[in-house]
């Protein structure tokens, strides 16, 4: 069959050996396979690349570690729906705490997505990030994110405007108690502050 087939199609010539030694399979599907690799005819390798949503640093501003719940922001996906692969948390020196980052639905209890992300040894006055299942969020639609504290645990920054991508609105900050959201704050504010890679 492969010598019949190898015969009567017009391949270039490393098709036809591998036909020819087994070691190339043909099917429906959308790739071709040599020796048990997939190899996507659409071109492309690798995951995608990702973008950070928070693109601001926090400037100055007072430090809190004085309240126990989750606190963050409230935010609105643009035109354009995306996947979300990483939740990040700003870390404040001397941090060394484990955070649930959580991004929960616009009604407040929903979880869509969560990691527990830890800053001990992480480098301060930067995000420490944590990979998550990816996630896509709904064009046009309002979500919050936000990270779980605890009273004495560590700093995070209070309200601060920071610059954000298009991909997002980011429309007020946000808290809650230990377990769901319960408001919105200042328009166009953010706490701690938190943050997510999307592509």
């Amino acid at each position: 069959m492969r010598r019949l087939l190898s015969s009567f199609l017009v391949l270039p010539s490393s098709f036809a050996v591998a036909l020819a030694l087994g070691v190339l399979t043909l099917g429906p599907g959308a790739g071709v396979a040599f020796a048990n690799r997939v190899v996507n005819r659409t071109g492309g390798g690798g995951p995608p690349a990702t973008t950070a949503w928070v693109t601001g640093s926090p400037a100055g501003g007072s430090l809190r570690n004085n309240y126990v719940g989750f606190v963050g922001c409230k935010f609105t996906v643009g035109g354009a729906a995306i996947t979300v692969t990483e939740l990040g948390r700003w870390v404040v020196s001397g941090s060394t705490g484990t955070h649930s980052v959580t991004i929960f639905a616009a009604d407040l209890t929903t979880v869509i997505a969560t990691a527990s992300v830890s800053t001990s040894g992480a480098a301060a006055g930067d995000y420490k990030w944590q990979s998550i299942t990816p996630v896509a969020l709904s064009a046009s639609t309002t979500y919050y994110i936000a990270s779980l504290e605890q009273n004495g645990g560590d700093s995070w920054y209070d309200s601060q405007s920071l610059a954000v991508t298009s991909a997002a609105t980011l429309d007020a900050s946000a808290y809650g108690n230990d377990t769901v959201i319960v408001g919105a704050g200042a328009t166009g504010q953010i706490y701690v502050p938190v943050n997510f890679k999307y592509y």
